[in-house]
């Protein structure tokens, strides 16, 4: 009998195991990401020249311009266009989202919404 060999730990980049978005972009075929991609790209361009065509028929027939509120969503659309065709960026944009909204929160609010769950099995 051999000795058996301790299970071999898979980590990213970083060292950490790989997150399930992670695993789960890895595992899928390359069909699906071509698709994956199509749509990001589709949701970017929707994002972008839509307001900005409106925006441009609206100076030249009525004098204004679009919303705030209108450009904040088209910003919207277009980061998550940007995470579907770039799932990579996108699953960094969303592991850094927690930091991002605790600079703009007050402390003790902050550690009350965004604590992180009790690891119990012991992984990282």
């Amino acid at each position: 009998m051999s000795p058996s060999k301790p299970p071999e730990r898979r980590s990213n980049a970083n060292g950490r195991p790989p997150t399930y978005l992670m695993q789960s972009i890895s595992g899928m075929s390359s069909a699906k990401k071509k698709e994956l991609k199509r749509i990001g790209y589709g949701i970017l361009i929707f994002s972008f020249v839509v307001p900005v065509l409106a925006s441009i028929a609206l100076r030249a027939f009525v004098g204004i311009g679009l919303h705030p509120i209108a450009w904040l969503f088209c910003g919207v659309g277009m980061v998550v266009g940007l995470a579907l065709a770039w799932p990579e960026m996108g699953i960094y944009m969303l592991s850094r989202l927690p930091a991002a909204v605790a600079k703009l929160l007050p402390k003790n609010l902050a550690s009350k919404i965004l604590r992180r769950p009790e690891r119990r099995n012991g992984d990282e």
